[in-house]
């Protein structure tokens, strides 16, 4: 399991743009992605979910990823982040 504690630094926070590419990157992973907000947990392969979780810049949000390519997925949603 790899687990990814981020604070936002984006302007516009987790907008539609940066959620609808961590839902893809979490889709085709083959591993199973949670983001959590607050304590709110929501699967990260569910596009409405992610977007009704509304992060913000300064929000910290919490990633769980864990399956067979959970090394890479984990990279691939860090280097989305840091973008």
């Amino acid at each position: 399991m790899q687990v990814i504690n981020h604070t936002v630094v984006a302007v516009d926070g987790l907008g539609a743009l940066t959620a609808s590419r961590l839902v893809k990157i979490a889709a085709e992973s083959g591993c199973t992605v949670t983001l959590d907000k607050n304590g709110k947990t929501v699967n990260a392969k569910k596009l409405y979910a992610v977007i009704g979780l509304d992060v913000k810049k300064g929000d910290k949000i919490t990633l769980t990823v864990s399956g067979p390519s959970e090394s890479d997925t984990a990279d691939g949603i860090k280097k989305l982040l840091l973008s």
